[in-house]
């Protein structure tokens, strides 16, 4: 026959289900075994029961390893009662058991998130206050179900519902922490092992006496022992063992009270007393070690913090006495902590030219209650080590009122190298700025000898073209002709347009621009005085505000100008015509709009036509060179109006 081969995944499972099930058996079979003790215990002492021993065992398994394994406490309470009970009585008891493990689970893990440890008070104050409300909630419901089933009378309800409220609570405080402290790594307190043993052999045995003559009653009547007689040794355990040593000795006394009130030897005359001493002895210990603990923790804490910290962390009181050193103050006074306690701080650190000084801060600081330096750091020129050397610190104190006294801690830095790099940077900042300075200097000289310079080029460049203008006017002078004359006088006033730039340079702070307007102005003032017309005649209007314009672009701008006024002042206005010549120039945040019209008679010659005269073909071309375009206006007249961008002309 052939195998059937499972899928490897199968393995796992099945590994992971047979654990489960095995642990379930587990701890039904445990909690079946102490359900025998229990009831044995009972029937020996002849009354209804002192505690329900599996409950303990039930609590601290869920709340150790979480609310799954439910079925192992029903299973085995069920079984524990069945066997001496009916089915439907076994039913009740299951149910309340599961109810109370998990309602207390709920509760205290997922509500108050406690540490199953116990090391922390509020742990063991919760645990404590919620089994004793889960308890009494699981007795009333467990004791009601038995009243209306017919399992118990109406008249046995208050003592059914006393003893299971004891039954759980009982074994929840006595097993529950054992098994929770026994079960985690619980935090002990410090000691060396020789030590450790010696006490622990000490309390095992001061534990034996006391347990013999106090639960066997063979001690002499003149020795009045009584139930608190045991608390030394429980606190004992609890402040020098930790939560696992408390939760141990309570459940060895308990357990041994337990036993000898059963068998009718114990110091309790009632089983009240018993349970009182149970209840009480079990959470004063636990919370006295839970206490021990958290200061365990604490001081660990501390300490660490100080092993750790860089800086010196000096405690001294009001009076200026050391209290406390760690050990990066005893490296930075080069002194031992045990050599200084009780020493005045002033003799261990402070220079005596400044011991003065230091006492009426002190005094200061005390008197203020703290209040003037406190949250502050601030620097001293000198402390002073064990071998008298001194350094530069910087201190931070806050103030910790203990009880009715006032401690000062101060948290102390040598800053001897940041001093240092403090200097070399003020040194090196002071140098910077020399070195600024001066470079600044030469700067500015050589912006001075630049300015001379360009001026210097302006100066000449306006002379020579001066000069030239001065030839052209010889030669003017000379010609006969009038056509030649003609385009003497234009080349002229182009030469004298170009001129006038370098004149405004030449007188302005700014070599790299000039004030378009005043340019205008000027320029229309030359040409109209070159050609010598009487303003009665012909009016000249220019309208320019001051903008700054940058060398290659005023230079083509004026020469535009020049063409177009000074053909309206050829051509325009034939004689006797009189009339205007208006000059505007509109600055906009992406354009330049400038036009130029007259009032007279108007182009004979369209603008586009090949045919055009030689000035409007120089304006063409120097429109293009400004990356711009020239339109002929409708309306009387002439107006040309020349568009170009409102940003340098690329190179």
């Amino acid at each position: 026959m052939r195998a059937i081969a499972l899928p490897s995944s199968f393995w796992p499972r099945f590994d992971a289900r047979a654990r489960y099930v095995a642990g379930i058996v587990a701890i039904a079979l445990v909690y079946l075994a102490g359900g025998e003790l229990a009831i044995r215990l009972h029937e020996l002492a002849g009354i209804i029961g002192e505690i329900w021993v599996p409950s303990g065992f039930g609590l601290a398994v869920i709340l150790l390893y979480g609310p799954r394994w439910w079925p192992g406490i029903a299973i085995g309470t069920f079984l524990t009662v069945v066997l001496r009970n009916t089915p439907l009585a076994a039913l009740i008891g299951s149910t309340t058991d599961v109810f109370e493990a998990l309602a207390t689970y709920y509760v205290l893990r997922v509500v108050l998130r406690m540490r199953v440890q116990l090391d922390r008070v509020r742990d063991v104050a919760a645990f404590a206050a919620v089994e004793i409300v889960v308890s009494a909630v699981g007795a009333t419901l467990g004791a009601t179900a038995f009243v209306a089933v017919g399992l118990a009378r109406h008249q046995e309800l208050l003592q059914l519902w006393s003893s299971w409220w004891w039954f759980s609570i009982g074994s929840d405080l006595i097993m529950t922490p054992a098994l929770l402290t026994w079960a985690t790594r619980a935090q002990v307190p410090r000691l060396d092992k020789r030590r450790r043993r010696t006490e622990a052999t000490a309390l095992v045995i001061a534990g034996m006496i006391l347990l013999a003559l106090l639960l066997t009653s063979v001690h002499p009547r003149w020795i009045p022992l009584r139930p608190f007689t045991l608390m030394p040794l429980l606190l004992w355990a609890g402040l020098r063992f930790g939560p696992r040593g408390a939760a141990t000795a309570t459940f060895v006394v308990s357990t041994a009270a337990v036993i000898a009130d059963v068998f009718g030897t114990g110091p309790f005359t009632r089983t009240a007393e018993l349970q009182a001493f149970i209840v009480v002895s079990s959470v004063t210990t636990l919370m006295l070690s839970a206490l021990a603990q958290e200061r365990v923790r604490a001081v660990a804490r501390k300490v660490a913090i100080q092993l750790g910290a860089l800086d010196a962390i000096i405690t001294i009181d009001t009076s200026g006495r050391v209290l406390e050193l760690n050990p990066a103050a005893e490296e930075l006074f080069l002194v031992r902590e045990s050599e200084v306690l009780g020493k005045e701080l002033a003799d261990l650190a402070i220079p005596p030219r400044l011991r003065h000084a230091y006492h009426r801060a002190l005094h200061e600081y005390v008197a203020r209650n703290g209040t003037s330096v406190a949250g502050t750091r601030y620097r001293t020129t000198a402390w002073r080590a064990a071998d008298g050397l001194e350094f530069p610190v910087e201190i931070a104190v806050t103030r910790i009122p203990i009880e009715d006294q006032l401690v000062l801690t101060g948290f102390v830095r040598d800053v001897t190298t940041e001093q240092a790099a403090e200097i070399v940077r003020i040194e090196a900042a002071a140098e910077l700025e020399r070195k600024v300075t001066e470079r600044t200097s030469q700067l500015e000289n050589a912006l001075r000898e630049k300015d001379v310079l360009l001026r210097e080029v302006h100066h000449r460049v306006k002379n020579n073209l001066q000069v030239i203008s001065s030839l052209l006017n010889l030669q003017l002078a000379a010609e006969p002709s009038e056509s030649t004359r003609r385009g003497l006088r234009e080349s002229q006033n182009r030469i004298l347009s170009m001129a006038l730039v370098h004149q405004l340079l030449y007188r302005s702070r700014d070599f790299a621009r000039i004030d378009v307007g005043a340019y205008l102005h000027d320029l229309v003032c030359q040409i109209v005085k070159a050609y010598n017309v009487r303003p009665e005649r012909i009016a000249t209007i220019v309208t320019a505000p001051p903008a700054p314009l940058d060398l290659d672009r005023a230079i083509p701008c004026g020469l535009i100008v020049n063409e177009l006024v000074s053909n309206a002042l050829e051509h325009a206005f034939p004689a006797p015509r009189t009339g205007t010549i208006k000059v505007a120039l509109d600055t906009r945040e992406r354009l330049i709009e400038l036009t130029v019209a007259d009032d007279g008679i108007g182009m004979t010659t369209p603008l586009g036509e090949s045919t055009s005269t030689f000035g409007l073909r120089i304006v063409k071309t120097l429109a293009l060179q400004l990356e711009g375009t020239v339109e002929h206006m409708p309306g009387p007249g002439t107006s040309i109006r020349v568009t170009f961008p409102n940003t340098p002309v690329a190179s």
